[in-house]
C-alpha cells in the first residue's frame, strides 16, 4: 500500500513548473574513456579496449580484456541519488543469492571489495561507476519475430525474474525514476505539454484516466521490487531464431511498484505484433504460471499497458524537444504513436475475458474498474 511519504518520494517533480532534463535524469555524463579506463584498472583491477554503448542516463561503455572476457562499465550522473545506486547494485546481488540460476548480470566488485567506484567529471562532479559481467547474445528484438513458443517462454522468464525480486527491499527502491509509471508524471499537465499534436489529442480523455488508474486502482495492489523495463529489448537469445531467453539485461529502471506494473510493461512490447491481443494473451499465460496474478490485477492491466505505450511517447518527444542528444530508439517515434493508436482500438473487455480465461481465475468475479 502507498504511504505518503512513498508518494512524495516518486513524485516531486510534480511541484516544478518546468521539467529540465537534469531534473528528469536524462542526462548522462560524457567523461573520456581513458580517464574511464584509468580508473577501472586502479578500482577494479581491470584494462583492455572501451566501445561506447547506449545509455539514456548512464555512460555505458564495453569493456573487453584481451583474454576475451567482457565487462559493461555504468557511470551515473553527477545528479543521479547515490542510494539509487545501492539499490541497483544490492538488488543484482540478492538476484545472484536467490536465484543463480536466472540469466542476469553478475555485480563485479572493487580490488577492496566494494562495488561503486567514483569517477571525477571534467568540472570535478563525483559520479559513480559500477562493473557488470557482459551477456553477449542476441537482442530477442532482432531477428525473427518470437513463436507463440516464444512468447510463452519470455512470459515464463518474466514471471520468474518477479518471484525472485519477492522479498527484496531497500530504502531507495521508491524514490524518483522518470520511467516509472506511478510517479505521477503521466497525470499532470506539465509532460504532456511536451507532447506533439498527434499524442495530445487524446489528452483530455487520457490523462484524467490515468490519474484514476495510480491514484484508486493500483495503490492496494500488491507492490515489490520489480525490473519494470522488461520488453525485447532487454531480452537475449543465442540467436535469431531461438525460442529461448539466455538473459535478461537492462536493470537500471528498477522500482518498487504494483507488481502488474511489470507485465503491463512486458505486454506492452508486444503492441506491434502482427496478432497483439494474441500475443499478449500468451505472454501474460507464461507470466502468471510463475508468478499467479489476481482477477484485480487482470482487470486493470488493459489500461496499464496503455499507460506504458502513452509514457514511452510522452518521453520520446520530452528528449526530443529537451535535450541535445536524443535516444537513438526515437526514429522508431511513429512506430509508439502507431501502438497508442492500435491499443485504443482494441476490446478491453474481450482481452480481459481471454486473460482471465488463461490464468484459470473465476470470472464471475469480475467488475469493472474504469
Amino acid at each position: 500500500m502507498y504511504l505518503r511519504r512513498d508518494r512524495d518520494e516518486r513524485r516531486h517533480l510534480l511541484s516544478r513548473k518546468t521539467l529540465t532534463p537534469g531534473s528528469m535524469q536524462f542526462n548522462p555524463p560524457r567523461i573520456c574513456p581513458s580517464l574511464l579506463l584509468r580508473e577501472t584498472e586502479n578500482q577494479f583491477g581491470l584494462t583492455g579496449d572501451l566501445k561506447p554503448l547506449e545509455g539514456e542516463r548512464e555512460q555505458n561503455q564495453l569493456l573487453t580484456l584481451s583474454d576475451g572476457r567482457a565487462f559493461v562499465l555504468k557511470v551515473s550522473s553527477a545528479t543521479e541519488d547515490t542510494a539509487r545506486v545501492d539499490f541497483l547494485i544490492h538488488a543484482l546481488r540478492h538476484l545472484a543469492r536467490v536465484a543463480p540460476h536466472l540469466p542476469v548480470s553478475r555485480v563485479v566488485p572493487r580490488l577492496d571489495g566494494g562495488y561503486a567506484g567514483e569517477v571525477a567529471g571534467p568540472d570535478g562532479e563525483r559520479h559513480l561507476m559500477r562493473l557488470l559481467t557482459y551477456m553477449p547474445d542476441v537482442l530477442y528484438a532482432q531477428g525473427q519475430p518470437p513463436t507463440l513458443a516464444g512468447l510463452h517462454e519470455i512470459g515464463r522468464i518474466g514471471g520468474r525474474l518477479c518471484r525472485a525480486f519477492h522479498g527484496y527491499s531497500h530504502p531507495a527502491a521508491r524514490r524518483f525514476m522518470p520511467w516509472d509509471m506511478t510517479n505521477g508524471l503521466l497525470g499532470s499537465e506539465e509532460l504532456w505539454r511536451h507532447g506533439t499534436e498527434d499524442i495530445r489529442k487524446h489528452e483530455k480523455a487520457l490523462r484524467p484516466l490515468f490519474t484514476r488508474l495510480f491514484d484508486e486502482h493500483t495503490r492496494d495492489l500488491r507492490q515489490q521490487v520489480t525490473h519494470h523495463d522488461l520488453h525485447p529489448m532487454n531480452l537475449l537469445r543465442a540467436d535469431h531464431t531461438s525460442v529461448a531467453v539466455t538473459g535478461v539485461i537492462d536493470f537500471s529502471d528498477m522500482v518498487e511498484a504494483p507488481l502488474i506494473c511489470d507485465l503491463a510493461i512486458l505486454a506492452w512490447g508486444f503492441i506491434g505484433c502482427d496478432h497483439p491481443v494474441e500475443a499478449i494473451v500468451t505472454v501474460v499465460q507464461g507470466y502468471h504460471e510463475n508468478q499467479p496474478l489476481t482477477v484485480r490485477e487482470i482487470m486493470i492491466v488493459c489500461d496499464l499497458i496503455l499507460a506504458r505505450a502513452v509514457q514511452f511517447v510522452l518521453l520520446t518527444d520530452f528528449r526530443l524537444k529537451a535535450t541535445d542528444d536524443p535516444p537513438a530508439f526515437t526514429r522508431d517515434r511513429s512506430d509508439y504513436m502507431a501502438n497508442v493508436e492500435r491499443w485504443l482500438e482494441v476490446d478491453r473487455s474481450e482481452v480481459q475475458a481471454r486473460l482471465l480465461a488463461v490464468c484459470a481465475l473465476d470470472n464471475s468475479s469480475r467488475s469493472k474498474v474504469l
